[in-house]
């Protein structure tokens, strides 16, 4: 099941919250979740955010799968719902 690809939002900080809004429903309905991370270069990653809230993620999104994401530099994140 897929949460609809977040895109063109008025900024990254907007764009982080709407994933992360996204990805608490997701939480709440099946066994988990993993962001699908289109850079502004071109770039995808995919996996599982660390931080459990925007808050707490400031300059740089670290995933579970290792990647270090600066989130100026992303332009959509799709909230993928694994089960």
């Amino acid at each position: 099941m897929y949460a609809p690809e977040i895109t063109r939002p008025s900024h990254t900080a907007e764009l982080l919250k709407l994933a992360f809004a996204e990805d608490s429903r997701a939480c709440e309905e099946c066994g988990g979740y993993e962001f699908v991370i289109t850079m502004k270069a071109g770039a995808v990653f995919e996996g599982a955010p660390t931080a459990t809230r925007i808050e707490d993620v400031g300059h740089v999104l670290t995933l579970m799968s290792g990647h270090f994401i600066v989130a100026h530099e992303i332009a959509a994140i799709e909230v993928r719902w694994l089960s």
